[in-house]
């Protein structure tokens, strides 16, 4: 990474208004300490287990890289973690949705900013180790607002097989970070299936850090989401920015 992308990120918060600024002129920088003492707290019970876990041990387990990713990052490298969650709160604040589908509690705020200003907004979470590391080690540790703590919200819990069944379904909005489909064709089209009409669905941080493009893009496991939403009913858009983001809306 160059100085340039350190400096675009920090220029960019610095000149954005984010959902967190409800919180007053330091709100972004509140919410997200917030969120990277949360992700400390996560780094430091894993550490506890004195599991091996290394590169070559763990591979690219869901839950555990991210963490050393997010954990207590300096000036700079913070404002480059804001930036690189900020299409959600774009496609929210743009959407509106009534109903959204998550599954990265412990990562993007911007569900529980989007309740607090429409107090009916439905919540559900995927039941996943990022669901974990978020009740265990941030929903009781949050900025307090008006005497109480925005994240002490009512909110929904389902299991992957159950996406687009029962109550999991008709959503507005459903995000994700790349590394939640992989190979998992199935979860996706699933979660095009829940979406209502005109609902999103959002890839996010899905381009390799700039490793997808490249003239023989096709071969990058990356673009196979793109493959599959491209036969699917709706239109989608995917932006390069930063760690790049995919925005599929249903027809």
């Amino acid at each position: 990474m160059d100085n340039r992308q350190l400096r675009t990120a920090m220029v960019t918060t610095a000149i954005s208004k984010y959902m967190s600024s409800v919180f007053g002129e330091d709100g972004v920088e509140k919410v997200a300490r917030d969120r990277f003492e949360g992700m400390q707290r996560v780094f430091n019970w894993r550490k506890s287990l004195n599991l091996n876990l290394s590169i070559s041990a763990r591979g690219a387990t869901e839950g555990l890289w991210y963490v050393d990713f997010l954990q207590t990052p300096k000036s700079g490298w913070e404002d480059m973690m804001i930036v690189a969650q900020s299409p959600i709160e774009l496609m929210m604040a743009t959407k509106t949705p009534k109903k959204i589908l998550s599954f990265n509690a412990d990562i993007a705020p911007a569900p529980f900013l989007q309740k607090r200003k429409f107090p009916d907004t439905q919540i559900c979470f995927i039941n996943n180790q990022s669901l974990w590391n978020f009740e265990k080690f941030m929903r009781d540790y949050v900025v307090d607002n008006d005497g109480g703590k925005y994240y002490d919200v009512d909110y929904s819990v389902v299991d992957r097989p159950e996406i687009g069944t029962g109550d999991a379904r008709d959503f507005d909005m459903i995000f994700m970070q790349s590394f939640e489909f992989g190979t998992d064709s199935d979860t996706l089209q699933k979660c095009v299936e829940a979406l209502s009409p005109g609902g999103i669905l959002l890839i996010n941080s899905n381009n390799n850090s700039g490793k997808l493009y490249r003239d023989d893009y096709w071969f990058h496991p990356n673009d196979e989401m793109h493959k599959i939403l491209r036969t699917l009913d709706g239109l989608m858009f995917h932006d390069s920015s930063l760690y790049g983001f995919t925005a599929f809306i249903k027809n």
